[in-house]
């Protein structure tokens, strides 16, 4: 399964419109900004009730039933939407399961994921307008020119990323820290990489290169 899809969903009270357009998407965002409306509304097209507008079947977590590993093994070509996703999503076996997969995977949570290999760029974040709904990527890369006295570098496609405990180990010093990574599978250490830039490195750029990405 490869290419963009563009997901659309109007009711009379809630519009949904986003594109997804890799293997694995995290959408985050506060209470009551329409994730779990989103999860709701696609158990409700499973039954006819609601239309989704996609060239690919969208369907909620549920539509797996109690034997997920066989419906990954057999099926193809839809996109899987997790809400607050249960045990068994952060376990070896299903990211195993996912990889080999060939589906979408959209994961409505609040938590990092670090056994799902997902992009940095595949983090976004639910946002509304009255009625409207829609997704804001949660990084940008900032290209403007930066002098660093520091940089900090390792590539994370692996989940035993180091990189914020490095940074952790240069907190207080005042340094304008650059950091440098693989931006391809480290989606699960964004969080704490904006927290670090946030709270302690107020300079602190971030380059997550995304012309390395692996393919999955």
């Amino acid at each position: 399964m490869e290419g963009r899809y563009r997901v659309q969903i109007k009711t009379k009270r809630l519009q949904y419109d986003f594109t997804i357009q890799q293997k694995y998407t995290v959408i985050r965002g506060d209470s009551a900004t329409g994730k779990t409306s989103l999860y709701r509304l696609l158990e409700l097209a499973q039954r006819g009730i609601v239309q989704v507008s996609c060239q690919a079947a969208c369907l909620p977590a549920s539509a797996l039933g109690m034997d997920w590993t066989s419906w990954l093994q057999t099926r193809q070509g839809s996109i899987l939407f997790f809400d607050d996703p249960d045990d068994f999503v952060l376990t070896d076996a299903f990211a195993a399961a996912a990889r080999a997969s060939d589906n979408y995977f959209v994961f409505c949570n609040r938590e990092p994921m670090p056994r799902i290999p997902y992009s940095t760029y595949e983090v976004y974040a639910m946002r509304t307008s009255g009625a409207s709904h829609f997704l804001e990527p949660l990084y940008r890369e900032d290209h403007t020119p930066f002098p660093p006295s520091c940089v900090v570098s390792e590539d994370c496609g692996s989940r035993r990323s180091h990189l914020y405990k490095a940074l952790l180990a240069r907190a207080g010093t005042g340094e304008d820290v650059l950091v440098l990574a693989d931006g391809s599978a480290c989606g699960s250490e964004l969080d704490r990489l904006l927290g670090a830039r946030d709270y302690l490195f107020p300079t602190m750029r971030l380059r997550l290169s995304a012309s390395a990405e692996r393919p999955l």
